[in-house]
């Protein structure tokens, strides 16, 4: 059985480690020949191909001709919008219309709390509105997978503020970066709900087995962001210049990921620490 991961980086590193050690098959897509680790060679159940997903118009040209779960992870976070665009929405609409052609049994979307854009304690049926660009682009991407479910089983991710040990974009970095090169903090946010990466691949390998369309929310406890940069102060022994937060809370519920799932929390603070403890 081959599984298409659609990025070796951040949560699709430790999906494709579960992967591998579940006995399965896994094709992953580099940008280019020169960013594939040494690790990666020479494993006969690990393939890869190399697409830009913000340039590449064509991106069937470099998948298998056989796939049967579909794990698209790749995404943009910051840039010019027009690439976050093509990466965000006209890449998940190729692929889609790939995946009809080659007639997959599912289509796995990690897509993000963004699309909700404000409120606590979320839950999977609440309206979007997102706030940023990036939201936005996720909430259109879905809007895309309606019309693909009559094909094969159509499955939603929303993660809320992901980080992770090889994480180099996204909030959490970007406010561990500030803390850490003592520079100022300055965020809309007033209470999020953090994710560890390490803490998805398990319940991801999970979803695959449940039958259906689903959407679920992955995400922590609720923490205010304050309280979040002290524990980063701690991890990275940085000082931020000045902090102001705003007064938005973004954080959602995560009891169907754990009922449906098995999803299961590591506490914040080590989870900060194997992420980031070591790149002081």
């Amino acid at each position: 059985m081959t599984n298409l991961v659609t990025s070796p980086y951040g949560l699709g590193e430790s999906l494709i480690a579960s992967l591998l050690e579940e006995g399965e098959s896994v094709y992953t897509i580099f940008p280019s020949p020169k960013n594939v680790p040494m690790s990666y060679l020479g494993k006969p159940s690990l393939k890869y191909g190399f697409i830009r997903f913000d340039q590449d118009d064509r991106v069937e040209k470099a998948l298998p001709r056989k796939v049967v779960n579909i794990f698209h992870i790749y995404d943009l976070f910051t840039g010019p919008f027009t690439r976050v665009f093509r990466a965000n929405v006209t890449a998940t609409l190729s692929l889609l219309d790939w995946a009809r052609t080659i007639k997959v049994q599912q289509f796995i979307f990690i897509s993000s709390g963004d699309v909700y854009g404000d409120g606590s304690d979320i839950l999977e049926d609440a309206e979007f509105r997102p706030r940023s660009f990036y939201g936005t682009t996720k909430s259109q991407a879905e809007t895309l997978l309606k019309y693909y479910a009559k094909f094969f089983d159509v499955k939603v991710v929303r993660v809320f503020f992901p980080f992770g040990k090889n994480y180099s974009d996204g909030y959490v970095f970007g406010i561990y970066d500030a803390v850490r090169r003592g520079e100022s903090v300055d965020t809309e946010y007033h209470m999020i709900s953090p994710s560890y990466a390490c803490d998805l691949s398990g319940p991801l390998l999970q979803l695959a087995r449940v039958k259906g369309h689903q959407k679920v929310n992955a995400c922590g406890a609720p923490i205010a962001v304050e309280g979040f940069i002290e524990m980063l102060k701690s991890v990275s022994s940085g000082q931020p210049k000045t902090i102001n937060t705003g007064s938005v809370r973004l954080t959602g519920s995560n009891e169907k990921a754990k009922e449906l799932l098995n999803y299961r929390e590591t506490p914040l603070k080590e989870a900060l620490m194997q992420s980031f403890g070591d790149r002081t």
